[in-house]
């Protein structure tokens, strides 16, 4: 604190005319008051002892002046039992300056005053918009020790926008140090480029350090060496920079200056044990560069060094070494820890942000807790951090964020995509592929998914494989359903599968066969049953027994089951049993099993013929279910041979309008048939699928 006591002095109300004398001013205070005010302008060490005496000369008879002179005096020499005193004996006449120096004891909870935050907060504030502007700079300096440093930035701004002066340097040092606005950054450098050129040695250091990272600069490692190459002749050399000197040989392009950088921070952690300086060396032995073998052994001792020093990014990194368990155990709750410390140490770190919000998000150290994984995304986010924002959007799609929709995701892909993030091209094609919050649009999808793709994702090459299937670009799509085929991804036997159907349609069976044995290898059920198809229709009826039989609950599988009794083939034929299969498969809506239990009812020589009249309703549901065999025979057969009129007309009708089967078309056109009857049963047949399909 730095009180401008002259100011204070004049301040004090003066009533009658200045003696030069201390005795013999009888009992009158005001005088008393104005001889000390004097004596203090003096700017003398005697003077101000003899003033000191006179105010409290003064205050002992009354003077409210002098107690407010003393009050700052000892408030100003930390003696603040004394200024306690003195400010609350005249809290109502000066209740302003009673705000500012009580408020500050209770901010910090000096002279056995009960500290309370809150209250020394409100009361500074409130002291500094009554026009003591010192006010605001002890809040900055309150914020700036916890290190809140946006609203010590604030407060420091404040403080100088009403002439604490002193308040630029602070503003200054804590703007370059934090993601401020690059116009107050300006400001901050050309400051620090005065203060630097005076000799001003943290000045100088703070401004090398912004010259190497390019901070509200451009980054000039010649101008960042000229700054601290007088802080290293000092004799010891000054650690930072020293450091500094470390970090400039390290980004040359010159490998033997490279290595020189990273020999000269080992020896520097070596002597010292700077927690930064312990940092650098960590992350240089943890990715093994400049000549250093890569030993995370080594970097986790370098990163406890930087730990016992506070140093909120070696926090962080330790804590990711807890989570993935590298030379030391696996402890998600230390990392929770040690990452809420690295905030405690630094409020706008925005790495720790993210790494909280993907500990909760996936409950790693803590309970899982979606807001709260969100809350700290977007803390992080709204610093610039890409990746905070890319999991956002994940949580948006994932509907974990329900006051946000796909749209806002999408948007946020198509942002990150356009500057070349891997996920955001995958997530953006995937979008774009199947129209989620935005219009599908394929075409532009595989842009996009082949960035992702061709970076090594395989489920980016998966769905890119799908969409090059889809626009019917078959011989690229095998290229890139092979490449996740002969991964060990799990995506790999879902493209084994493709393979072996995209290699059936074009009649190769054998490696139709190849990929539906990888895929059923792995479990897929598809795979499965295709492969025992393949078999089956090469009469290898044993082999697609057993695969068939795997898979006793699958609606396919009971069909070529139910088949397989009809024919007697790899079992004794067996209608009964071919129709109990059949049902099986037509209960859960298949078709087919449908389509062939009807012509089991209705053609069957063990069939019960109480049984043969469920054919009918079984026909008709295939049949408004797509299946064109299914109706076929139901309007040329069922109805010419079992049926007493020819509605079958309108199932054709129904086939060839509704449901696209072109055959239907075919005979309907061979017939002669009256319009006003074809139109009627159309319209019955139309009713009835209606109320089938629902």
């Amino acid at each position: 604190m730095s009180i401008n006591y002259k100011k204070i002095a004049l301040s004090i109300a003066v009533s009658v005319g200045i003696s030069f004398f201390i005795t013999g001013c009888g009992e009158n205070p005001s005088e008393l008051v104005e001889q000390a005010n004097k004596l203090w302008q003096n700017d003398s060490g005697d003077d101000r002892k003899n003033a000191i005496k006179l105010y409290k000369e003064a205050s002992n008879l009354g003077s409210n002046e002098a107690k407010k002179f003393l009050a700052y005096y000892y408030f100003e020499t930390a003696q603040y039992e004394l200024a306690k005193e003195n400010i609350v004996a005249i809290f109502s006449t000066y209740p302003v300056d009673y705000n500012y120096i009580y408020g500050f004891m209770t901010l910090y909870g000096y002279a056995n005053i009960e500290k309370n935050v809150t209250k020394g907060i409100e009361n500074l504030i409130n002291a500094g918009d009554r026009g003591i502007p010192r006010a605001y700079f002890e809040l900055a300096n309150y914020y700036k020790s916890i290190s809140d440093n946006k609203l010590a930035i604030e407060y420091y701004k404040k403080a100088l926008d009403n002439d604490i002066f002193e308040a630029k340097r602070h503003l200054s040092m804590l703007v370059m140090s934090n993601k401020s606005p690059l116009e107050s950054k300006l400001k901050a450098v050309k400051y620090l480029t005065q203060e630097a050129k005076k000799g001003d040695r943290e000045a100088q250091a703070v401004l090398a350090r912004a010259y190497i990272e390019g901070n509200g600069v451009d980054v000039n490692l010649s101008k960042a060496q000229e700054l601290i190459t007088p802080l290293i002749k000092i004799k010891g050399g000054d650690v930072v920079a020293r450091l500094l000197q470390c970090r400039i040989f390290l980004m040359s392009n010159n490998l033997s200056q490279q290595q020189k950088g990273a020999s000269l921070l080992k020896n520097l952690v070596s002597e010292s044990h700077d927690p930064e300086a312990a940092y650098y060396l960590s992350t240089l032995y943890y990715n093994g560069l400049y000549g250093f073998a890569q030993d995370k052994k080594l970097a986790l001792h370098n990163l406890r060094i930087a730990q016992r020093g506070n140093f909120p990014l070696a926090l962080v990194d330790l804590a990711k070494m807890y989570l993935l368990g590298e030379n030391t155990e696996v402890n998600p709750h230390e990392a929770f820890t040690l990452v809420n410390r690295a905030l405690e140490l630094d409020k706008d770190l925005t790495v720790a942000y993210y790494l909280l919000g993907d500990m909760y998000i996936n409950g790693k150290g803590v309970q899982k807790d979606l807001k709260k994984a969100y809350d700290n995304f977007k803390k992080a986010q709204d610093d610039g951090h890409v990746e905070s924002r890319f999991q956002i959007a994940r949580m948006v799609s994932r509907g974990e964020v329900f006051e946000l929709d796909d749209a806002y995701a999408a948007e946020i892909y198509k942002d990150l995509a356009a500057q070349n993030h891997i996920g955001a091209n995958y997530h953006y094609g995937e979008v774009l592929f199947y129209g989620i919050g935005i219009n599908q649009n394929v075409k532009e999808s595989v842009k996009h998914l082949q960035v992702a793709a061709e970076s090594g994702m395989v489920e980016a090459q998966y769905l890119y494989a799908i969409a090059l299937d889809f626009l019917g670009k078959q011989e690229d799509a095998i290229k890139w359903f092979k490449t996740v085929a002969e991964s060990e991804h799990n995506l790999a036997p879902e493209a084994a599968n493709r393979l072996g159907e995209i290699y059936q349609e074009l009649g190769e069976l054998n490696l139709s066969a190849k990929y539906y044995k990888k895929g059923a290898d792995a479990g897929i059920e598809a795979s499965i049953v295709n492969l025992a198809r393949l078999l089956y229709i090469s009469d290898k009826f044993d082999e697609a027994k057993v695969l068939f039989e795997s898979l006793p609950n699958n609606p396919v599988a009971q069909v070529f089951i139910g088949l397989m009794h009809e024919k007697g083939q790899a079992y004794r034929e067996n209608e009964i049993q071919a129709l109990e299969w059949y049902e099986k498969s037509a209960n859960q809506g298949n078709v087919d099993g449908m389509y062939l239990q009807a012509l089991l009812l209705l053609k069957g020589k063990d069939i019960p013929d109480e049984l043969r009249s469920n054919s009918k309703k079984l026909l008709e549901h295939a049949s408004c279910l797509g299946n064109a065999d299914a109706l076929i025979y139901l309007s040329e057969v069922y109805y010419t041979r079992y049926a007493s009129n020819n509605t079958g007309v309108g199932w054709l009708k129904y086939g060839l309008d509704d449901l696209n089967i072109q055959q239907a078309g075919y005979i309907l056109n061979e017939k002669s048939v009256n319009q006003d009857f074809l139109n009627s049963s159309y319209t019955e047949v139309k009713s009835l699928c209606s109320k089938i399909r629902k």
